[in-house]
């Protein structure tokens, strides 16, 4: 039986909350502490102690208020990266003025950004074919056949494995870009050679197995649908 729901005199139905909203906020309260010189370069587990340690000296020194303190769900190193996903934005306003506060370690000092934009600085693209190996192993293959090239900054940002083989979304360093650029984006693996897509090149790019990737959108994910020409 069908029933339909009728609205009172002055009554409204409620607005729709736009699809994907919630996940939006939650992405800009996730921010990372990084080198102040060099964002892309991965923190070591001791440097990342030792920002943990400012941070929570900070939030202890923070004087007692009617307001509400700092708040965090969740921290950590991953990937080279100290990580804090805040609670609300206050949190995140007290933790980036909190940046300043915390020690440079062997006269290198941190600062605090959003995540997101963390993962668009030095964003590298290259679809590997055949027989899926771990990422790891197939950087130790770079090293070794494209001197000059070191992999150990690099982090995995993405990854969509195909049967054809396996797409890499990378956070790499300023050194490792400088590099690729030299070689044109083009890199020796085993028995060819593979075509990193570098940045500022604006293209939608496509694996040429049914993936695609819009560069110039920073929301863009891989998909089945080929961009419009």
């Amino acid at each position: 039986m069908h029933i339909e729901r009728v609205l009172i005199f002055g009554e409204t139905t409620p607005e729709k909350q736009k699809p994907g909203y919630a996940q939006t906020v939650a992405k800009s309260l996730q921010v990372v502490v990084v080198f102040e010189d060099d964002p892309t370069k991965t923190l070591s587990e001791e440097e990342g102690r030792h920002v943990r340690r400012q941070i929570i000296c900070q939030i202890d020194q923070a004087p007692l208020t009617s307001q509400e303190g700092f708040k965090a769900y969740n921290s950590g190193l991953s990937q080279g990266i100290y990580r804090v996903t805040c609670a609300d934005l206050a949190s995140l306003g007290w933790l980036r003025d909190a940046e300043s506060g915390i020690e440079p370690l062997e006269g290198r000092r941190f600062q605090v950004m959003e995540l997101a934009q963390l993962h668009r600085a030095n964003r590298v693209k290259v679809w590997i074919p055949g027989e899926k190996s771990s990422p790891t192993t197939l950087f130790s293959k770079m090293e070794k056949q494209n001197v000059g090239l070191r992999t150990a900054e690099w982090r995995i940002l993405h990854r969509v494995e195909k049967p054809e083989g396996q797409m890499l979304i990378l956070g790499i360093d300023n050194a490792s870009l400088r590099k690729l650029r030299e070689l044109e984006g083009k890199v020796f693996l085993e028995l060819s050679q593979v075509k990193f897509d570098l940045p500022g090149q604006g293209q939608k790019y496509s694996s040429g197995n049914g993936l695609f990737y819009d560069e110039t959108n920073e929301h863009s994910c891989y998909t089945n649908k080929s961009p419009a020409l």
